[in-house]
């Protein structure tokens, strides 16, 4: 099940700019929390290079480039702490199984990524976001440092 549904959410965050139409961004919401759920069940991208036709090194950097590109959008201003909140959690859950991104982001992705998180740590509409935002931040920041 997750072989099949997971790269697919993947590719559909990714395919396109997050809008009001086909990628709106509730459903782009919607889709990484499906994606978040399957994996902090899973616990482990072990089953990636298993399962489905791809590496789990591009896997993984596909996630974090999904859940980067969630945190950023400016789309949908009103609605947009859905979206962020799911990319957070998707981060984290990255993070929790995968300690070292630096194995599967280039300097200038840490740098972006760390400059995103440490943004909606400081001035998120939502709660939660900036909650999750300042549990990951050192994570990312201990990627540069090393």
């Amino acid at each position: 099940f997750a072989s099949e549904l997971l790269p697919a959410l993947l590719k559909w965050v990714d395919e396109g700019a997050i809008d009001d139409d086909i990628r709106h961004p509730l459903c782009v919401a919607a889709a990484l929390q499906v994606f978040y759920t399957i994996l902090a069940k899973l616990a482990s991208f072990d089953w990636v290079s298993t399962l489905c036709n791809e590496s789990e090194l591009n896997f993984v950097r596909l996630t974090i480039h999904c859940a980067l590109k969630s945190l950023c959008s400016e789309e949908g201003a009103g609605i947009i702490s859905p979206l962020r909140l799911a990319a957070m959690k998707v981060l984290l859950t990255v993070i929790a199984n995968k300690q070292n991104l630096g194995e599967y982001l280039q300097p200038d992705e840490i740098r972006h990524a760390v400059v995103a998180v440490r943004g909606a740590s400081n001035r998120d509409e939502s709660q939660e976001v900036r909650t999750l935002a300042f549990e990951i931040l050192p994570y990312l920041e201990h990627v540069i440092d090393s």
